[in-house]
């Protein structure tokens, strides 16, 4: 397993993209949030926050290139202080915490040379934590192949006999 520990966390998709007139048009351009996501992944990559080396980039290549209809299960923990979840009054806040996975396995796709078409599964969870952090994301990821739909039936109950197929 591989683990991107402390990856920045991207803004939510509300916050990606804006409308700005141009004329008679109108164009998407990316918001200050995401640009500052943009420089934020660009640090980590730089400034030794990613802590992958080129042989464990090298080796998912090779496992990858190795079976073509292989891939990546990747995880995504998108880690939150613990106010920013649970109300005082002890109730769950509105945080959407998976409008943010695509731009999480972009900036996987982004730091490992992988395209996202390998990446075939994975969760997205919210998690707490103390209240001193920023948010962040934690990343896992593992080989897998693809399987079938009947082995994904069987995995999921292993006497699963359909009736429709």
């Amino acid at each position: 397993m591989f683990i991107l520990d402390n990856l920045p966390m991207p803004p939510t998709a509300n916050r990606q993209l804006q409308p700005v007139k141009m004329g008679r048009t109108a164009r998407l351009i990316k918001t200050p949030d995401a640009r500052a996501f943009d420089k934020e992944l660009e640090l980590y990559k730089k400034n030794g926050s990613f802590r992958f080396k080129k042989h464990h980039i090298d080796y998912l290549h090779e496992v990858l290139n190795q079976n073509p209809l292989s891939g990546l299960v990747v995880n995504c923990y998108f880690v939150f202080p613990q106010s920013k979840v649970i109300s005082k009054a002890s109730t769950i806040k509105k945080l959407d915490a998976n409008n943010r996975l695509k731009s999480t396995l972009d900036a996987v796709s982004y730091l490992t040379d992988i395209d996202d078409s390998r990446f075939f599964t994975g969760i997205c969870e919210k998690v707490i934590c103390s209240e001193t952090i920023s948010p962040y994301v934690i990343v896992t990821m593992e080989w897998t192949e693809l399987r079938t739909a009947w082995q994904l039936r069987e995995s999921i109950l292993p006497t699963y006999h359909s009736t429709t197929r």
